[in-house]
This record gives structure tokens, sequence and C-alpha cells, in this order.
């Protein structure tokens, strides 16, 4: 009886804590059917657990809106084979990463180039890079001059959404950005161990034998 009990409470431990996480990349290459200029479709990045809405803004954080897009180009930034930029120059591009309920984010690592290189090698370009949540709580900051393409891993998680906002040079660009989105994994469950067992039958046991002797 304890064996199979033990099992079962095992087989639920097990199935409750158990996380499925889902990594993607979105490329700009891939969208390379579109001209130079083009905004990037609002489905670009979207999958069954995640929504991804682009858009260009007046300056880093909740900035008024300029664009409901980003733009895309081919080539040209760094070496990066493609790459999306803000659709004015002096302006943010931003990507809004929203999961579905009962899910996390996780903005892993994304790509920065310099408009327009040679053999991989832009032009020295300031670039910064934010990423904040919902409440615009500002999570991860990169700035530096950029002339090859760079590789940042900001590593920051919610279950609420991440805004990720680069600029303000329109010829500085993103590429491969990666993401995961994990199930919101819920609290252990806690296995008795087999001797537990053994212990509280010993006291329930022990508990009816007080009783029968004051009862005699």
């Amino acid at each position: 009886m304890f064996s199979r009990l033990t099992l079962g409470l095992a087989i639920a431990c097990v199935c409750a804590s158990t996380s499925v996480a889902q990594t993607t990349t979105m490329d700009f290459s891939s969208l390379k059917p579109y001209a130079n200029y083009d905004p990037a479709p609002q489905t670009f990045g979207d999958h069954a657990n995640l929504n991804v809405t682009g858009k260009t803004r007046t300056a880093f954080g909740n900035g008024a809106q300029i664009c409901d897009y980003i733009e895309m180009w081919n080539d040209g930034y760094s070496a990066l084979s493609g790459a999306g930029f803000a659709c004015q120059n002096g302006r943010v591009g931003e990507l809004y990463f929203q999961p579905t309920a009962g899910h996390s984010v996780l903005l892993n690592s994304l790509f920065v180039g310099s408009y327009s290189s040679v053999n991989g090698v832009g032009p020295v370009r300031p670039m910064t890079v934010k990423v904040f949540d919902i409440a615009w709580n500002e999570l991860f900051t990169f700035a530096g001059d950029i002339t090859t393409s760079l590789q940042i891993n900001p590593g920051v998680s919610s279950t609420q959404g991440l805004y990720l906002q680069w600029g303000t040079d329109y010829n500085t660009g993103v590429n491969l950005i990666t993401t995961t989105v994990s199930n919101q994994t819920p609290p252990p469950v806690v296995t008795p161990e087999p001797a537990s067992f053994v212990l509280v039958g010993a006291g329930i046991g022990f508990i009816g034998m007080l009783r029968r002797r004051r009862q005699g």
C-alpha cells in the first residue's frame, strides 16, 4: 500500500515541477522578401505563447509613439545579414515581448551592428540598448560604440512583458534576438518519505492504544 501511494505522490511531484521551455530567435534575414525600409510585420516573432509588437518612440522608456512599427534592412549593419531599426533618425526602436497567461519570457541575447559596413565593419556609432518591464522599471542597460557586430546578453525575464529598446541613431540596428518562453513553475509538491508513513501509522496506533486503556 505504501509503495503505491509513494509512487503516485512521486509522479505528481515530477509533473508539478516540470517546466516546458521554448527558445526562438528572431532573424531579420528571414524577411528578405521584404524591401529595405519596409515595416517589419507585426507577426514577426510571434508564436503560440508569445506576442511580439514593434514600434518607434521619441525617447527611451515610455516616450511618445512615432511609428507603430520598426523598419528592416537586408544587409550592411556590420556583419549582420539583416537588421531592424527605428523608423526615424534620432528616435528609439522598440520590440515588446508579451507572454501568454501562465508563461514567462526571458530575453537571452541579441546582436547589434553599425551601418554601412565594409567587410563586416561599420563606422563607429554610439548605441544604447535598454530593457524595461511593463511598469517601465529599467532592468538592463548597455551603452557603447558599435563597429563590428556585437552580442549583448540582457538575461532578464518577466511573466507580464519586456520592452527592448535601442537607439538613437537609426544607423544602428538589431538582429538575432533570442528569447525563451517557459511555463510558470508551480510550487513543488513535497513527497513524504516511506519512513514518514511508518511513523504516522505508529503514532495513530499508540493513540488508539491509550484510548482503549482509558476506556477499560
